[in-house]
């Protein structure tokens, strides 16, 4: 969804069919929700396939939510977005031009792809730009009638739930919660759990199961002699 101040968020609800329980993860900013969004299906590789091709794809999406996005969001028709667009659409022309592969980073699809692609014909239609280079035009075209990307949407459609007639608040159980904020404030992907009181280690780790992989952590509070406080996570 859309925030006020124009920029994106995305909460995703899953519950553990096995325990009941339910786990939140919540994310800003049009790069934390493409990042959060790649990262459920790691085996899509949408995020990269290696750490180098993660770092480039993250480029690209930022680079392109800063540049594009704001015409996007303009609401008119301005010879500096016109411009904006246009030397975005030069730069991915380079950059397209000067590898073999046929896709922004490695051999396949991946988020910046999709992301550059879409922003990039929504800004130039909202800006009235000039026609796309010509391996640019087809990079876009490439993009959106392929099988991956069109398996993404088709499965969104479907997954997509009905509208909500609840009046109760958006921003879901924890919105007040200052870590929370911070880092939805940061756009770190994270995930909530909602628990019954846990009085100990043992209890929480009966009452909060978590996916295979994953640890519970132990908080111990110190104070010294000379009243310092300490808090050590384990």
């Amino acid at each position: 969804e859309m925030t006020d101040a124009g920029s994106a968020s995305l909460k995703i609800s899953c519950e553990n069919a096995l325990t009941g329980k339910s786990t939140t993860l919540s994310a800003v900013g049009f790069l934390g929700c493409a990042r959060a969004l790649c990262q459920q299906v790691p085996s899509s590789e949408l995020w990269g396939a290696t750490i180098a091709e993660s770092a480039f794809v993250e480029s690209w999406v930022e680079t392109a939510a800063s540049t594009l996005v704001p015409v996007i969001q303009g609401g008119k028709s301005d010879p500096v977005f016109k411009a904006a667009v246009e030397e975005f659409a030069e730069r991915l022309e380079a950059h397209l031009s000067s590898k073999k592969e046929k896709y922004l980073v490695g051999a396949n699809p991946t988020a910046a792809d999709v992301c550059c692609s879409v922003w990039l014909l929504l800004a130039g239609k909202k800006s009235s730009a000039g026609a796309l280079p010509a391996q640019t035009s087809d990079w876009c075209s490439a993009i959106a009638h392929h099988p991956l990307v069109k398996s993404i949407v088709e499965s969104a459609k479907e997954s997509a739930p009905a509208p909500s007639t609840s009046t109760g608040s958006s921003s879901g159980e924890f919105a007040d919660n200052a870590i929370v904020q911070k880092l939805n404030e940061f756009g770190i992907p994270h995930t909530v759990y909602a628990h019954k009181l846990s009085k100990s280690a043992d209890e929480l780790v009966s009452n909060v199961p978590i996916p295979d992989g994953d640890s519970h952590t132990k908080n111990i509070f110190f104070k010294d002699k000379k009243n310092g406080l300490f808090l050590l996570v384990v």
